[in-house]
């Protein structure tokens, strides 16, 4: 017989009970995707100091474990996988084990001169860096390196690390640093090997020029090599290659900075200084120096001197994929550092084209330095790298410094925890960090520069754009000469206009050929009158009573010069184009006398008193 039909009740008793162990199964699903069916066994390192650092490493387990990726130097990555910063020494972490953040936070490794290790960049880094967590548990902590052990001590007793972040300074022992990468096989985000590069800078150029980077077109002087260099007032020729001044010389070294500026004696020669800033001082000029060091023996690139419109650029890096452009004045233009109130040089974010970004993913990939940075000139509308440095940090930004650490992060746990990076993506950063001063209690003394908002505690504001209102500067300057006038061949000229009070304008060639006969016909006029008046005012001197007449004669005078150097104006060079003007503007009238106004209303003329 059919089974007898379900009730309703029944039937939602039913879909109940296959809920609950649809739940159950999705949750034991997901529960093992979070929990890596892997065992961890401990590996014994070994210490210089005689105790044991114990690092996880995955085995694969009884049960169908995932299999266990081993990263070498050289390996290709998938399409997916983010940059990781790659060297040709082998320093770079060959072998990657993957470990849990359960077990440790990841040591990152600070080997740098104290002065850079403890400044104010690098210390809001690393609290960024140290604040980020995951399911409770601290993702990183920092390693300092002292600076006394670098210089003192063997590479085996430096502190052992996981990642590295190592960069070259005044003093730093860079070799000694390669021996310890080489020895530990830390991650290392800057390669140690590839930074002595950034030591010359005709190394530097020829590798920008190998990927296709615009610099400045350059001369290389070695020394010591037997170069034929001929140095005039206005160029400089290498082994018969020239280049024209204003030209920068700049020492083979990147270290020494030193460089120095010459410009031609056709624009009156001298000599500009670049230094470090000094105070408030980033460039001195000399003007009775105006020859190369080409003759001193040492090695020297000579390159253009770009026109940059006073400013250049400062270009800081993060992995190929980030950079942060900021403007500041150059130091080529008075040598004066601008400084905003916290002492820091003023400096103004700035908008990075495609190609400049372009240019900052190559140089980060050429040279294999994950944070770094480089000096852009922009001029005729092409943008040209003039120098490239290591380790680099915006100094007073804050969004900066978190995005650094952001990035700093994802590259650190793709290398080491890839399967941490991809449970947390994003980081999860305590507030405040936990290595922040106590004095501080998480509050920001330093407003944000990125903020669009003026900070209410100080004075400062960020300039967001500028609005110019312009016209055309092509405006000849012009030599002007007023009088006032009298004399009524002038006057006449204004009754062929029909509004007598309005001004005259004389611009074409015949009205102002006219005009001149006219000046020419007074000042001789003027010239006869003078001859009689000096007659007279000798009489009356012999007469005793000279005054009157010697005050009318200077007031003549006057007239007379002013006439002659109208005259010597027009009579200048002849009348072509509109290039000599005459504006005749009458300022009094008086009324026509009756016999010159008789059947009509009689007109104003101009006064013969003004």
């Amino acid at each position: 017989s059919p089974p007898a039909p379900m009730g309703f009740r029944s039937v939602l008793q039913s879909a109940a009970q296959s809920a609950v162990w649809l739940v159950a199964r999705l949750h034991a699903f997901f529960e093992s995707l979070r929990r890596p069916r892997i065992k961890a066994v401990p590996v014994p390192v070994r210490h210089s100091n005689s105790a044991q650092l114990a690092i996880s490493a995955p085995v694969q387990s009884s049960t169908d474990a995932p299999k266990v990726l081993v990263q070498g130097v050289g390996a290709r990555a998938s399409k997916s996988t983010p940059f990781l910063p790659h060297t040709a020494s082998g320093s770079q972490f060959p072998r990657t084990i993957w470990r849990r953040i359960s077990d440790g936070p990841i040591a990152i490794g600070v080997c740098a001169m104290a002065k850079k290790a403890k400044s104010a960049p690098m210390l809001e880094t690393l609290n960024r860096l140290t604040a980020f967590q995951a399911d409770g548990h601290p993702e990183f902590r920092v390693v300092p390196f002292p600076e006394e052990v670098l210089l003192h001590e063997p590479v085996e007793n430096w502190p052992e690390c996981e990642a590295l972040i190592a960069f070259f300074s005044a003093g730093f022992p860079l070799h000694k640093a390669q021996a310890y990468a080489a020895l530990r096989k830390p991650f290392v985000f800057n390669d140690l090997t590839m930074q002595e590069l950034l030591f010359d800078r005709r190394a530097i150029y020829r590798r920008l020029e190998e990927v296709g980077v615009p610099v400045p077109h350059y001369l290389v002087l070695n020394g010591g090599e037997g170069s034929v260099v001929d140095e005039q007032e206005d160029y400089i020729e290498i082994d018969g290659r020239r280049l024209q001044k204003p030209l920068v010389e700049k020492p083979i070294s990147g270290e020494d900075h030193d460089i120095r500026i010459y410009y031609p004696r056709s624009a009156g020669g001298g000599s500009k200084r670049l230094f470090r800033k000094v105070g408030d001082r980033s460039s001195q000029f000399y003007p009775d120096e105006h020859d190369t060091r080409a003759c001193d023996g040492r090695s020297y690139i000579y390159e253009e001197l770009l026109q940059t419109e006073g400013t250049d650029v400062k270009v800081y890096a993060v992995g190929p994929e980030y950079a942060h452009g900021e403007a500041r004045k150059s130091p080529v233009v008075d040598g004066k550092v601008v400084r905003n109130a916290r002492g820091k040089e003023l400096r103004y974010p700035l908008i990075l084209s495609s190609n400049e970004k372009e240019i900052s993913r190559k140089i980060v990939l050429t040279f294999a330095q994950t944070l770094c940075g480089f000096d852009l000139l922009r001029s005729g509308g092409k943008s040209y790298v003039c120098d490239v440095n290591g380790w680099s940090f915006v100094k007073d930004s804050h969004k900066f410094w978190t995005d650094s650490a952001n990035l700093l992060r994802q590259y650190c746990l793709h290398a080491i925890c890839p399967h941490h990076l991809e449970r947390f993506p994003q980081g999860q950063p305590q507030l405040p960090p936990p290595n922040r001063p106590e004095h501080d209690n998480g509050k920001n003394p330093m407003p944000p520069r990125s903020s669009l908002r003026a900070p209410a505690d100080t004075d400062e504001s960020e300039l967001l754009c500028v609005v110019a209102l312009t016209r055309h500067g092509d405006r000849t300057p012009k030599q002007k000469l007023k009088m006032k006038t009298t004399e009524p061949a002038l006057l006449r000229l204004l009754r062929h206009k029909s509004d007598p009070r309005a001004e005259l304008k004389i611009k074409k060639i015949r009205a102002m050929e006219e005009l001149t006969i006219i000046i020419a016909s007074l000042v001789e006029q003027r010239l006869a009158a003078r001859q009689q008046a000096q007659r007279a005012v000798r009489a009356a001197a012999a007469a005793g009573s000279s005054g009157a007449q010697a005050a009318r004669c200077d007031r003549d005078d006057e007239e007379l010069d002013k006439l002659v150097t109208v005259l010597q104006v027009l009579q200048s060079h002849p009348f072509s184009g509109i290039n000599r003007k005459v504006q005749i503007k009458p300022i009094a009238w008086e009324p026509l006398p009756e016999d010159e106004g008789e059947g009509e209303e009689a007109e104003p003329r101009p006064s013969d008193g003004e």
